[in-house]
């Protein structure tokens, strides 16, 4: 899928488009090509669709998804998104812990 195009699905009115299009993102983008949309999408009003992007963060390894996804964390309501960010968050800082100390 090109880039803009998928840029454009974030963006969507419809939730179901804007959340599969945060999965797609976070698998096949570089971080610091969509860092920002998906961190953007963290606050979006559809529950699914933070899930899947904060999933997607994680799934980018960045260092500057941390900061967001532990304040998306403290301002969310809902239990199920709740764990999916907690468990982003969990992970990345785990994934890059081991990366430093292995460099």
């Amino acid at each position: 899928m090109p880039k803009g195009l998928l840029i454009r699905a974030l963006n969507d009115d419809a939730s179901e488009v804007r959340a599969e299009a945060a999965t797609i993102a976070g698998k096949t983008l570089e971080p610091e090509e969509i860092i920002d949309e998906l961190c953007r999408l963290l606050k979006d009003e559809n529950s699914q669709v933070r899930i899947n992007t904060a999933l997607a963060l994680m799934k980018t390894e960045a260092l500057s998804s941390i900061t967001n996804l532990q304040e998306a964390l403290s301002l969310e309501h809902n239990d199920q998104v709740q764990a999916s960010d907690r468990s982003c968050n969990q992970s990345t800082q785990k994934d890059l812990t081991v990366k430093v100390k292995l460099n």
